[in-house]
């Protein structure tokens, strides 16, 4: 599966046309999956507000939250299997995140990708040995993750830039 993620290739006559056919089938069963989903999610607090409202025992409120957690569980579920199904049809097709310019773009993003997350590891341990406030320094984790979009948009903006 990993080849075909990352590397361009050739369908055999009539294979794309057929997998096109089933991806359109497919699509009204995966809208509705991804709306169950996220209404499971949504509602999966009912039970838990429910329970804090009706002030009841606290095994029930104990009991409210494993509901919750049940029915986002199923909600995941859902979701997850909805939208690996429709990503195995971008797959074949090579649309979406698997054209053949995404994959080329990537190959070339995935060196600064591994580049930044070992100097940010590298900051965040040597700025944690050296003032040893370890109850601070996680902050640099979601600083990163932002920095990171933006970065690597402008990575991406750059190697685009040069192809034209």
């Amino acid at each position: 599966m990993q080849h075909l993620e990352k590397e361009s290739f050739e369908t055999e006559y009539g294979v794309s046309g057929m997998v096109r056919e089933r991806r359109e089938q497919y699509e009204p069963t995966f809208t509705r999956n991804i709306a169950i989903g996220v209404v499971l999610c949504i509602l999966s607090v009912i039970p838990t507000i429910m329970a804090g409202v009706m002030e009841v025992e606290d095994y029930m409120s104990g009991i409210s939250v494993g509901l919750l957690l049940i029915i986002v569980s199923i909600g995941v579920n859902i979701l997850i299997r909805a939208g690996m199904i429709k990503s195995s049809y971008d797959t074949l097709l090579q649309e979406g995140e698997y054209t053949k310019e995404e994959k080329h773009l990537k190959k070339k993003t995935d060196s600064f990708s591994g580049a930044y997350w070992c100097l940010i590891v590298t900051i965040y341990l040597g700025w944690s040995f050296w003032t040893n406030n370890w109850k601070f320094t996680w902050i640099i984790w979601p600083v990163a993750g932002v920095l990171y979009a933006a970065v690597l948009g402008m990575v991406k903006m750059t190697i685009e830039g040069r192809k034209k």
